[in-house]
């Protein structure tokens, strides 16, 4: 059986792949800083856009932020949910049906995009999500996402050095229910694309490829403009110091 970004496969392993990198901690701490520099407070409506497993928004919520929701694109990842019946809002709601989200719950003060997210979608459809976070958000909220740190060349085509076009990159095993599952990530530069394949193994045949398209930060912050967020009232982060491996881009509302 073999996928492509449904997370029937992914979902399996997720929180033992995620929890063995200390992907929810990092990302929380990445949260609270970004919940501290822009003085978002405890009882603020907060949407994360891309809750997976619900680890994370779990965190945040037991953490005293009350006013979590979450949403997201697939109902392998949401059965995942670290309790059965979560006390703050969620849903499975697909990107470019946010502008329901917003009707249904009002306005927000901060909505963020975790986890290397976002990029499932190709830079021709990111407008109509920013455009819609836009319109979702108070004035003075925020929306944050994150991307990876590709290069660009000259002719503005990405990059990055020590990765090899079409050339699959081993990144471990995770087991579950007895199954041993190998990842492997590999880069499409002639595509702009990147995957995460989980490849199950001993006997049963599951696969699935998770895309991502590649595009610089430069060209993300030029889509917000485009959507509505000023240029000055933009900003990127490097939360390395936090053993987050992504460039986190966040723009406010104004």
């Amino acid at each position: 059986m073999a996928t492509t970004n449904s997370y029937s496969v992914l979902s399996k392993i997720f929180r033992q792949f995620a929890q063995e990198r200390g992907h929810f901690e990092s990302q929380a701490r990445v949260l609270k800083l970004l919940f501290d520099e822009y003085s978002i407070s405890q009882n603020a409506h907060i949407l994360d856009a891309a809750c997976g497993t619900g680890d994370v928004a779990t965190t945040i919520y037991s953490g005293g932020y009350s006013g979590v929701h979450a949403i997201d694109g697939s109902s392998h990842m949401l059965s995942q949910f670290p309790v059965e019946s979560p006390k703050y809002p969620v849903r499975q709601v697909d990107w470019l049906s946010l502008p329901s989200v917003f009707q249904e719950w009002g306005l927000f003060d901060f909505v963020y995009f975790l986890g290397h997210s976002l990029p499932h979608l190709s830079t021709n459809n990111l407008p109509l999500v920013f455009r819609s976070v836009f319109e979702g958000l108070r004035g003075g909220g925020v929306l944050a996402f994150d991307v990876r740190s590709w290069g660009a060349k000259q002719d503005g085509t990405i990059t990055q050095p020590g990765r090899e076009e079409g050339v699959a990159r081993y990144l471990g095993e995770v087991y579950a229910d007895e199954i041993e599952y190998r990842l492997f990530e590999e880069v499409s530069y002639s595509n702009s694309l990147y995957s995460l394949s989980p490849t199950s193994s001993g006997g049963h045949a599951m696969r699935e490829t998770l895309a991502y398209h590649m595009y610089h930060w430069k060209d993300a912050m030029a889509l917000l403009e485009d959507a509505g967020f000023a240029r000055e009232d933009q900003k990127i982060y490097d939360f390395r110091k936090c053993e987050w491996p992504y460039l986190v881009i966040t723009a406010k509302k104004v």
